[in-house]
């Protein structure tokens, strides 16, 4: 069996990807969860200063965060905007990005607010790509070989469609997929989705515009 693979609108990585995607203070501090409410992230991790600037800041001795807390008065909110500021600005030594807020988070035993905000993350993004106001980066792959070799199985797999015991094979299997994420109740897992003729007709109208 052999696999031909050609990508194509290609995008920059942060098109594709919502977590690297660079957070702003506004956002930090209102933002819109999948009910429709909007929380502030910094008055949520709250007293956990002590833990988040280290983590967020690479501060391994903690200096930078005690200085924090003695000119914010030890006010929590204070103390986790200012080291908020101080990684946007790339006074840390982690990318700034949603995926490294997300991982501080998550390092913070903060897992249920991590998973929050990567799932709404996701979801703008989903909903953007299907209002076509940004677009979708997808490849077309075909399978070659002969029958009853794997080809229609090894890409149901892939886009988590189950398996189809006694469907005819056939020699060549071409299909034009995206990825899309599906929502589990602990984490968003990848899978591919297969484009429709109007998937592929607005894509093609876009590349004239």
């Amino acid at each position: 069996m052999s696999l031909f693979i050609s990508s194509t609108t290609p995008l920059p990585a942060q098109q594709q990807e919502p977590l690297r995607d660079t957070p702003t203070l506004p956002q930090l501090m209102a933002f819109p969860m999948l009910d429709g409410s909007k929380i502030n992230i910094l008055t949520r991790i709250g007293v956990r200063y002590n833990v988040f600037g280290p983590f967020l800041l690479n501060d391994d001795d903690g200096s930078v965060t005690d200085a924090l807390k003695e000119s914010c008065m030890r006010d929590s909110h204070a103390i986790n905007l200012e080291i908020s500021k101080l990684w946007l600005q790339g006074k840390g030594k982690l990318p700034i990005t949603w995926a490294t807020f997300v991982s501080v988070l998550k390092e913070m035993d903060m897992k249920g607010l991590a998973l929050d905000i990567e799932s709404s993350l996701r979801d703008d993004y989903a909903e953007a790509l299907s209002k076509g106001s940004v677009p979708g980066a997808y490849v077309r792959l075909m399978f070659l070989g002969a029958g009853g070799s794997g080809k229609s199985s090894l890409l149901d797999g892939l886009m988590n469609v189950p398996l189809r015991m006694a469907e005819t094979t056939v020699v060549a299997d071409t299909r034009t997929v995206s990825f899309q994420w599906i929502k589990a109740a602990d984490s968003c897992e990848e899978a591919w989705k297969e484009h429709t003729s109007s998937d592929e007709a607005t894509i093609f109208s876009s590349s004239f515009s």
